[in-house]
């Protein structure tokens, strides 16, 4: 685990400013289907999922599915809920906390976090209420950026090995696979799923 900024930016008016000016991307989805590849039908929430598309690719993949969308931009979660094209593709997209859901204890069948771990002081705190969350049985999915070039709002890099450990203090082994980004020239990403 390597710090790579000190002035931590993630705000949520760095980024509902940020989101003003981007889109969703429905296309260049490799990591997010990697990640669907770990999810199963049921309750499933994606935290901080900002503008990804991640959501509705599991509703139309389990559209019986109770499927969330949790964000502290205001901005993310409304441009994200304009995004589904039929009630088919519904998803429950609320602004919120992702490191404190309003959400009781095992309430989700799958918790996912995409490309935030990076962006938070304590790394340890987002396995904590993925774990909190996460029906025992169920199936928690992480992924991070690994050996990119410097990003001013990514605070930490991460070898496998930082994640498995995360993943450990909570009482749960990880596997893990390195995935090159189809985007990101220089970037790979650790993609890190765990039963509860």
């Amino acid at each position: 685990m390597r710090r790579q900024v000190e002035k931590n930016i993630n705000t949520k008016e760095y980024y509902d400013n940020l989101f003003k000016k981007k889109e969703c991307t429905k296309d260049k989805v490799l990591r997010q289907e990697t990640i669907l590849r770990h999810v199963r039908k049921g309750k499933i929430i994606e935290l901080a999922c900002g503008l990804s598309y991640l959501c509705q690719m599991i509703k139309k993949k389990y559209p019986t599915s109770d499927v969330w969308g949790l964000d502290f931009s205001v901005t993310a979660i409304s441009k994200m809920a304009k995004e589904e094209s039929s009630l088919g593709e519904w998803v429950n997209y609320i602004v919120g906390d992702a490191l404190h859901t309003p959400f009781k204890d095992g309430y989700f069948d799958c918790v996912i976090s995409g490309e935030f771990i990076e962006h938070i002081e304590n790394p340890q705190d987002l396995i904590g209420e993925m774990y909190r969350i996460c029906k025992d049985g169920g199936t928690m999915v992480l992924s991070t950026p690994h050996l990119e070039t410097s990003d001013p709002e990514h605070l930490w890099e991460f070898e496998p090995k930082d994640i498995k450990r995360f993943f450990k203090k909570v009482g749960c082994n990880c596997q893990y696979e390195i995935l090159k980004s189809d985007i990101f020239k220089k970037r790979h990403y650790i993609i890190a799923y765990a039963k509860k």
